[in-house]
Formats: structure tokens, sequence, C-alpha cells
């Protein structure tokens, strides 16, 4: 059985497509006041994950002026069964994840993956503090550079099948192909937009569900062969 995390919306999705309402969690004496600079400005640091939905949707609306051939919506329904998350906004966060610059020449997915690390190095961090509270901080830093680490993130994103889902530019396929690298900053990727769609507790969910620690923090350090 799949288990599917709801985030609870942290915004108010309007029906016309990559539109948010920022506004409608405040007062009307700050909503009289929203459109100053000095709010706009106060509203960008109180929540940058607002900041970042609004300069990610404006991609996601360049992608889809430009025709290229993005994952599908048969196949982002499938990569959110295999996540056991469903994305609030639509799927457009997770269609840019899923697309390399080779494909479509934008910074989203590194955008997405520079958010999705900083995501998962937090979790992680929760996880195995929890998981061997009374384990030396040497070794809970070792751990977590092994699990953050670029060949587990690689690792990881192929026991999902998640590559199976990843579009690439043809001079990839046509050279060296799909490469350790690019795998792993999808995985990154694809935890960052379930990060700005549903916020940290919403990666906590899903990465925790997947991805259960053994019981002794030696299987992590040194993985039986």
């Amino acid at each position: 059985m799949v288990l599917t995390y709801h985030a609870r919306p942290s915004f108010h999705s309007s029906r016309r497509p990559f539109s948010f309402n920022y506004s409608s969690g405040y007062s009307s004496s700050c909503r009289s006041q929203s459109n100053s600079p000095a709010m706009k400005r106060a509203q960008s640091i109180a929540h940058p994950r607002y900041v970042l939905q609004q300069n990610l949707a404006k991609c996601a609306r360049d992608a889809e002026a430009s025709n290229t051939h993005f994952p599908s919506k048969e196949n982002l329904d499938e990569v959110e069964v295999i996540l056991g998350y469903t994305f609030q906004n639509s799927q457009w966060l997770l269609r840019l994840a899923l697309t390399h610059c080779s494909l479509y020449s934008n910074s989203a997915a590194s955008s997405l993956a520079w958010m999705g690390d900083a995501a998962l190095h937090m979790v992680v961090t929760e996880q195995l503090t929890a998981t061997y509270s009374t384990a030396d901080v040497g070794d809970l830093t070792m751990a977590r550079a092994r699990l953050i680490s670029r060949e587990t993130c690689t690792e990881r994103a192929k026991a999902m099948q998640l590559h199976k889902y990843m579009k690439v530019g043809k001079s990839v396929l046509s050279n060296t192909g799909m490469s350790d690298a690019m795998i792993a900053e999808m995985f990154e990727a694809t935890l960052g937009a379930i990060y700005i769609d549903g916020g940290l507790e919403s990666v906590r969910a899903v990465y925790n569900h997947h991805f259960p620690l053994p019981e002794s923090i030696r299987h992590v350090l040194k993985p039986p062969v």
C-alpha cells in the first residue's frame, strides 16, 4: 500500500495556473499595505518559499510556452505514487525537477536541487540525531556525509526508479548518456520541489518513509556487503 502524505498548503492557489494568493492569511490592516515596497520586502523575508514559488512559476510558464517535450501528466502521476506524495500546487514543480537543462535551458532544476540539498541535509541530521541519540558527534557527522553524498543520492534515485522519468536532451543521450551526477541532482531537485510545495515536514515524511535507518550507526558508516 502506498502511503500518501498530503502537505498542509502554506499558500492558497487560485484556479489559474501558477497563481498564488499570498495576502489571504493576513489581517485587513496588513493587506492594505501589501503593495508598499517595505511590506513586500518584509513578506519576502518572512516567507521565502513564496518567493521561490513565484520565481519558479515564471520558469514553468516559459517552459510551457516553449513546447518542450517535458514529462507527461501520466509520468508525473506515476512519480507521485512512487514518492507517496501529492503536490498541492499542481505538478509543475515536479515537472521542472525532472527536466535536465540539456532539454530546456533554464536554471530551475539547479535551483530546486540546491534547495533539496539543504532540506536533505536538515532531514538527515534530524533523523540521525533521533535514531542514534547516544552516538559520538564525529560518527554522526561521517554518517550524514555518507547519506547525503552524490553516490547515495544516485543509488536511491535508481532504487526508486526515478531516473526513468527524467527528461534529458538528445545531446546527452547521443554522447555520454545520463550520468550519476545528473541523477543525483534530479533526486535533490525532487526533494526541493517537495520542500517548496509542502515545506520541510513533507520532505521529512517522504524521506523517513522511504529511507529508515538501520538499528546500528555502524551499518551506516560501513554498510554490510
